[in-house]
């Protein structure tokens, strides 16, 4: 399966999935765990020392995808990445 970047976001979109896209060097898509998020975005200072979980999602013009998952780097495929992305926003 391959996804275009556009399409990725229309996923995220769609999931109503937390996400940040960053242009400055190369396209990097954060995407971020659902309820860690909400609680920092409801509450900052309340929060202000809760870790977010998050994938930083690159290279999208290959049959494999670029992800670092918290620190851990790895390629993996689309369907793997979108998986991951669905349980994480449970």
């Amino acid at each position: 399966m391959t996804m275009t970047i556009g399409e990725f976001v229309n996923f995220l979109d769609n999931h109503a999935v937390h996400y940040e896209v960053d242009h400055r060097v190369m396209v990097n898509i954060y995407v971020f765990e659902k309820r860690s998020f909400e609680k920092k975005e409801k509450h900052p200072r309340k929060n202000k020392d809760l870790y977010v979980p998050y994938l930083r999602v690159s290279h999208f013009d290959g049959p494999y995808w670029y992800v670092r998952d918290n620190g851990w780097c790895h390629w993996a495929k689309p369907e793997e990445v979108l998986t991951q992305i669905l349980k994480m926003n449970k």
